[in-house]
């Protein structure tokens, strides 16, 4: 079983019902659904707007008070949820992503945005993201 199948078993299983709705798959996942990569290296990222985040930390999920920049919610083991991402944001991230299939019912963000949050990032462990993501979007 791929890691990201497992990741998004644990996402589901954890997500209340009711804000399913309100959640993009973000950071890399979204080049495994487009078939750029065959699986995630690590965890899964959930971006969501800042009323569910809202939401979820009132549901019991604390936020990680590690790095007060960047808030995020350990909704999982290796599952995390965020309110923000450089180069983007949620409305815009929102209204580009789609359902897909295998996704559980979880919209998964456009790689263009994608493409904006690692440009953004500028990591050196990216760069590689980074040539995949604009070929593929020069198709």
């Amino acid at each position: 079983m791929r890691l990201l199948t497992r990741l998004l078993d644990a996402a589901i299983s954890a997500l209340p019902s009711d804000l399913r709705r309100h959640v993009v798959i973000f950071g890399s996942a979204p080049m495994v659904f487009a078939g750029l990569k065959d699986d995630v290296k690590h965890d899964l990222d959930l971006f969501v707007s800042e009323d569910t985040f809202g939401r979820l930390v009132d549901a019991g999920y604390p936020a990680d008070g590690e790095r007060s920049d960047v808030p995020r919610i350990a909704l999982a083991t290796d599952v995390e949820v965020f309110k923000t991402w450089l180069g983007v944001t949620f409305p815009e991230t929102y209204v580009a992503s789609a359902l897909r299939e295998g996704s559980r019912g979880l919209r998964v963000a456009s790689l263009h945005h994608v493409l904006a949050f690692k440009l953004a990032s500028n990591r050196e462990k990216d760069q590689h993201d980074i040539a995949l993501l604009r070929r593929a979007l020069s198709s």
